[in-house]
Formats: C-alpha cells, sequence, structure tokens
C-alpha cells in the first residue's frame, strides 16, 4: 500500500494443501496475536467514551482480579499494564490450552485464572508476553460496553471499517470456502490440520487472538488506522452519527497514537534502536533481530 493506494499484492503458497488452494486477497485466516491490536481500539474507544481509562486499576471494572500470589499487582494493574504485558506474571498458556487451543476451563474462569498466575518478575519491571492476561481484556470490555468483545469489535470496527469478511467466531467465518487451513509440520515432515481453532468469541483468551481475516481486510484496517493516528489529515474512516444532526460524523478508531507510542521496552540491550512493545503493537527500528520474538518466525 502506497499513500493509502493498494499497488501490489502476493499469495505464497496453498492456502489448504488438499484443495490446492491458492490465496488471494479475499482469504481468511486466523491472524491469532495480530488480535491486540484490535482489542486495544476496541479499549480506545471505550476510554474516548469515558466508559474505561487507561490508568484506573482494573479491579475498579472487575472486582475478582486479585491476584493471589502478590495483591499488590491486582490494587495497582491498569489497563496499560494488561495490555502492555507488564504485569510480571507468568504466563501458562500450556497448561490451559491444548495443541489445537482447545481450552481446559470456562471463559467464565478466566478472570480468576488469571489472578491465580504465578509471579515471574517484579510488577512493570520488565515486559512478559502472556495471553492470559489480555483475555482479561476482554472481560473488561464486556463489563463496560454490556456486550461480548467479539459484539463490540463487530458493531464498532468491522462494521463500520468495511471489514466484511474479519469476525471473531467460526461460525461467523465466510462459507464459500475460501478459508485457509492450519497446519503444523512434524519431525517426519507430515502435515496435522488444524481446521478450526477454539479461539473463539465467548472462550478463554479470545481477545488475545480470536480475529479472523484477509489480506484486503487488514489492509483497510491499516490505512484506517495510520488516518486515525494523524493528527493534519482529515480520515476517510468517519461514521454517521445518529440523532446528532445532518451530517454529523465520528471517527472509527480513537486514541490510536497513544495505543501505538511505546510502553514497555522488550529488552534491555545496548542499542539505540528501538524494540519494544506498545498496546497490542510491538515497535521495531530496523535492523532488528527481534521481529520473530513472538511466534515461529525465529529466523527474521
Amino acid at each position: 500500500m502506497h499513500h493509502g493506494r493498494l499497488v501490489f499484492h502476493h499469495g505464497e503458497g496453498f492456502g489448504d494443501v488438499e484443495r490446492s488452494l491458492k490465496p488471494d486477497l479475499d482469504t481468511v485466516y486466523l491472524i491469532a496475536s495480530c488480535t491486540k491490536a484490535f482489542t486495544t481500539a476496541a479499549c480506545g474507544i471505550l476510554v474516548d467514551e469515558g466508559k474505561l481509562s487507561w490508568t484506573e486499576p482494573v479491579q475498579a471494572y472487575l472486582p475478582a482480579f486479585k491476584t493471589k500470589h502478590d495483591p499488590e499487582i491486582g490494587k495497582r494493574a491498569t489497563l496499560v499494564d494488561l495490555c502492555s504485558h507488564g504485569t510480571g506474571l507468568a504466563p501458562v498458556d500450556h497448561l490451559v490450552a491444548g495443541f489445537f487451543d482447545e481450552f481446559f476451563h470456562d471463559d467464565r474462569e478466566e478472570v480468576s485464572i488469571a489472578a491465580s498466575l504465578p509471579v515471574t518478575y517484579d510488577f512493570r519491571s520488565r515486559f512478559l508476553y502472556n495471553n492470559n492476561i489480555f483475555g482479561v481484556v476482554g472481560h473488561v470490555i464486556q463489563e463496560a460496553s454490556g456486550r461480548s468483545s467479539g459484539t463490540f469489535l463487530r458493531e464498532r470496527i468491522f462494521e463500520p471499517l468495511g471489514l466484511s469478511r474479519t469476525s471473531t467466531s467460526n461460525r461467523e467465518t465466510p462459507t464459500d470456502g475460501n478459508v485457509a487451513t492450519g497446519y503444523s509440520v512434524l519431525d517426519d515432515g507430515s502435515l496435522v490440520t488444524w481446521d478450526q481453532s477454539a479461539l473463539e468469541d465467548g472462550q478463554p483468551q479470545g481477545t488475545a487472538g480470536y480475529v479472523r481475516s484477509t489480506v484486503r481486510d487488514m489492509l483497510t484496517w491499516a490505512k484506517a488506522v495510520m488516518e486515525a493516528e494523524s493528527d493534519d489529515q482529515p480520515s476517510s474512516f468517519n461514521r454517521e452519527v445518529n440523532g446528532n444532526g445532518p451530517g454529523a460524523s465520528e471517527q472509527v478508531l480513537r486514541q490510536m497514537a497513544y495505543i501505538r507510542t511505546t510502553k514497555r521496552p522488550m529488552i534491555d540491550e545496548k542499542s539505540p534502536l528501538e524494540n519494544s512493545y506498545a498496546l497490542g503493537w510491538f515497535r521495531h527500528m530496523l535492523p532488528s533481530s527481534w521481529l520473530g520474538s513472538i511466534g515461529p518466525n525465529f529466523g527474521l
């Protein structure tokens, strides 16, 4: 994309090996942790509307978030701490979920399980990626908005931006067959298919990774984000506001400049180049050896 216009696109390999499905702009993929940027955008809307605060302790919205091993974390942790991986609480993904993201507990237990996580580092002392904690953010969104986090994303972000093939559940995934299948490669080179993820709206850790989307929709999203965080140009992503007079409109995405600025360094190294985390966004200055730090692309 150049100046908001698509200038090149290319799909590599197959979206589904068995069907020889060649991916295109509209092939649906589970985008996993790229979900976190949508989650914090939802928080930004609610903060802008006065329904949430970045700096208020999360216990104000979720009294059950009383951290067992260090009560001070629960008393002090804010949305900024949760969304920038700064609580110091241990990530235990493989204790609560199986190989195919099948979870061993109910979504209603998410907050209490997160509050029972052991402490790895002192509160706010360093970056520690934690999907359990990002799942708690979904409950904050639900508490503040009165609807599930996935419903909020659909109504306040996906639909206003025209992300017509983006969703947060298997049941909302398009049925036209243009949907990629996930694969894991075993040591002997054989493939294990991953057809439908258990990461869904209403399930544990949803807001850490439940969004499904396409290249076309993600390019639209990227353009909307860049316009929303720019102070010197009008955005094309406004929506009409009912009841506020003819022509009244509002920006779909809010607080984006704040959301995408550095909140926590990822590492402590002797380098002038930035490798940090904002709210749901990684920030890297190139060249960087940390581009593949979260995920399977360790060679980047």
